[in-house]
This record gives C-alpha cells, structure tokens and sequence, in this order.
C-alpha cells in the first residue's frame, strides 16, 4: 500500500470510529432546506438535517461484531458468520437515501415491530447464520478479499 491512506486500511477501529462521527455527528449537524406545496397551494418552508434522508454504513476488511443478539430466536447465532454482512474488500462507506431502504426490506421479513434496519439484519443473520463461517470465510477468500 504504501500511502498516506493506509491508517484507514490497517486501522479498523480509526475507520469504524470515522463512520461514527459521519453518522451521529456530521449527518446530524447538516441542516436541508426544502419547500412543499401545503394543502392551500402555497409552498411551506421544511428544515431537515441529512441524516433524516440518508443512511451511512461502513465495510471493513477486518468487521467482526463482538456480538449479535437476536432474542426472539432460538436458533444459535454464529457471531463470525453474521459479521461477513459488513465485510468489505476495501474500508468502504455507503450512503442510501432511507426510502430505498424502507422498499427494500418491504421484501423480506414481514415483522411490523423491528425497525427497517433491524429487519435487514436479521435477514441477513438468518442467511448468513445458516451458511456457516467456514463456507463463507472460503466464498470471501476466493472471491472478494483482494489482498
């Protein structure tokens, strides 16, 4: 690698304490200004911050969760298996606009009290949990980690 870049690379907890403050911090500070139409016809002024119209999530090479809870399951959770959902070739950061994440998880698990992002990880716990670490540390080797 051999650039300045390489901190966020090699240092997990520096690129996961990075999304953080992007996340709780950042996106919440950013004030939008917006203006709709009210029910008159007239347009009424709306102030949003971005984090109520974006999500961020970040990937890393080295994700491990140190823990993943899922109390309304009996079935073992691997903890190793479910931390390949933020696994990543390179430190990455995502950003989506909430309204996609809403339709999208419309999809799978109809359960009305988790929130949108709840339902997106147990999906992605119960998949992962029944692929196994072993199977998904061999797909990960073989076909995303580049180094």
């Amino acid at each position: 690698m051999g650039n300045d870049g390489d901190w966020i690379y090699n240092d997990f907890n520096a690129f996961h304490e990075s999304v953080v403050y992007i996340e709780e911090d950042y996106l919440s500070a950013f004030e939008m200004e917006s203006s709709e139409e009210d029910e008159g016809g007239g347009e009424e002024d709306e102030t949003t911050v971005l984090a109520d119209l974006v999500a961020v999530a970040g990937f890393h090479p080295d994700w491990e969760y140190s823990e993943f809870t899922d109390t309304e399951s009996d079935e073992h959770i691997d903890v190793m298996a479910v931390s390949f959902e933020k696994k990543s070739p390179f430190p990455t950061v995502t950003i989506v606009h909430w309204s996609a994440i809403d339709k999208g998880s419309q999809k799978f698990i109809d359960d009305q009290s988790l929130d949108i992002t709840q339902k997106i990880s147990k999906y992605n716990a119960q998949i992962l949990n029944s692929l196994g670490t072993e199977k998904l540390q061999m797909m990960y080797s073989k076909n995303v980690k580049l180094l």
